[in-house]
């Protein structure tokens, strides 16, 4: 695995996030996010991965233990697929899935759609830096609601970090399909968090940031990643504080999805 080389990118995004902005915008009304789904390769492997940083199983209609598995760490609603697609996939829920296809081929977003019966049955984007969305209908699309406490072992989930060369380009993607903005600022660098009510995506500028992570802070973020240590759970990376202890730390799930657990206030 490449080397992530993120301790001044924790630095960066810790002092950006002490700023913020609050703007509104967009023209498609997308419900809530509801969930996050990640491929997997094996479903039980998975699950204890997940399991062990704090997620929870969670009964949600459709979810089969032979395909899929739904949990949540009380923040985040996370669904095991065991198929092929890309991975991770932000599902949002809409009114009218027939509207709104509409609404983004007229935008000129570039978009797949699965049909079922010769009906729409869901709409599939992607993003300038890469993150894949789905929408679904609300009748199809079950709203699963979170506790709002926080992850046990990881703390608070602050965002979904993603980067890109040019933030504009992202930021405008995403105004377009009606999230606003709930931060923003060009110091230390330029970044946007952006939200629909659900958990805001972090976007970056030139930050070295390879997928869609799952981000959480806390200021004892270094008895945390110890007691995982204690328990047999390594980090694919340690990423020391001032006083070189590990006081932050990259997780890798056995299918590939980054979980960031930095030390700070958010």
């Amino acid at each position: 695995m490449r080397p992530f080389h993120v301790l001044s990118m924790i630095m960066l995004i810790v002092g950006a996030l002490e700023s913020s902005a609050q703007t509104t915008g967009g023209t498609i009304d997308l419900a809530s996010a509801t969930r996050i789904e990640l491929a997997s390769r094996d479903l039980l492997e998975s699950l204890t991965w997940w399991a062990r940083l704090g997620f929870a199983p969670i009964r949600r209609p459709g979810d089969r233990v032979d395909s899929a598995l739904t949990l949540s760490d009380g923040q985040l609603v996370i669904t095991l697929v065991r198929k092929s697609q890309p991975s991770p996939m932000i599902i949002f829920r809409v009114d009218d899935l027939e509207s709104t296809k509409r609404i983004l081929v007229a935008q000129g977003f570039r978009i797949e759609v699965e049909t079922e019966n010769g009906a729409t049955r869901e709409i599939r984007l992607r993003s300038p830096s890469s993150v894949f969305v789905t929408i679904r209908d609300r009748r199809i699309e079950t709203d699963v609601r979170t506790t709002a406490e926080l992850n046990p072992i990881c703390g608070k989930l602050t965002e979904l970090s993603t980067s890109i060369d040019t933030l504009s380009k992202e930021q405008t993607w995403w105004t377009k399909l009606g999230l606003r903005v709930a931060r923003a600022d060009d110091k230390p660098y330029s970044f946007v968090n952006m939200t629909s009510g659900f958990t805001e995506i972090g976007i970056h500028e030139a930050r070295d940031i390879p997928s869609l992570a799952f981000t959480y802070f806390m200021p004892d973020m270094l008895n945390r990643i110890n007691r995982l240590r204690e328990q047999g759970l390594e980090a694919a990376e340690l990423i020391p504080g001032p006083d070189s202890l590990p006081r932050n730390a990259i997780y890798v799930s056995p299918d590939g999805q980054l979980v960031y657990m930095f030390e700070g206030k958010r």
